[in-house]
């Protein structure tokens, strides 16, 4: 649903109510006029479709493939995995953007945000290592080497989670100064668990997750 953006005014002014009637307008966007709103809603709207557009190229490009007999029983089973993983991708992205829309938010969950983008990282390394898997000479790293790409490959796909909850909780606002945060390198421990249970700190306190 909703891939027929607004085509009138009568159109733009209903969908301006739906969201005029959001906690983020609310609380946050409060006056908001229908130009800003236009912005943000055309941002929001190709991003939606340009999610079901990847979605009908793996999926037709699966069923085309398999009904040619160009791939082999177990390609077409990874690869339809692969399509599960993308569909769970966007089933999170639909829970992630309803949980803006509870009472008091004016964001979506940092959690569900780094879910979401999480699982678009493990999609794209699955299609590289499906496409360097079907090309020739692939297999040319030594242990080593490729021990140690593993391990860099690890290391920037938690960077790009740490990422995810720095922007879903707006955490580089707190400390806007670099290499120090507020004259110190570290903050003190007092700021760093000020919530209990201590673990939702990690996820839930600004200063820490920065």
């Amino acid at each position: 649903t909703g891939a027929i953006p607004p085509l009138n005014a009568a159109d733009w002014a209903s969908e301006f109510a739906k969201y005029q009637a959001s906690p983020q307008y609310k609380l946050l966007n409060q006056g908001m006029g229908l130009a800003d709103f236009q912005f943000i809603y055309w941002w929001e709207w190709g991003h939606r479709q340009l999610g079901r557009f990847i979605g009908f190229v793996h999926l037709f490009g699966l069923i085309a493939v398999v009904a040619l007999g160009w791939v082999s029983r177990r390609l077409a089973v990874l690869l339809f995995c692969m399509g599960l993983l993308l569909g769970l991708q966007g089933a999170v992205g639909w829970i992630m953007v309803a949980s803006g829309l509870e009472p008091g938010m004016i964001a979506v969950a940092p959690v569900k945000l780094t879910l979401h983008l999480g699982f678009a990282c493990l999609y794209l390394v699955s299609l590289v290592f499906v496409a360097t898997r079907l090309a020739p000479g692939r297999d040319t790293l030594s242990p080593g080497p490729r021990a140690a790409a593993l391990w860099l490959l690890g290391l920037i796909f938690v960077q790009i989670l740490l990422g995810g909850f720095v922007a879903g909780s707006r955490a580089g606002l707190v400390y806007n100064t670099w290499p120090l945060m507020d004259g110190a390198l570290v903050p003190a421990w007092s700021k760093l668990f000020v919530m209990t249970p201590w673990i939702e700190n990690f996820v839930d306190n600004p200063t820490l997750v920065q």
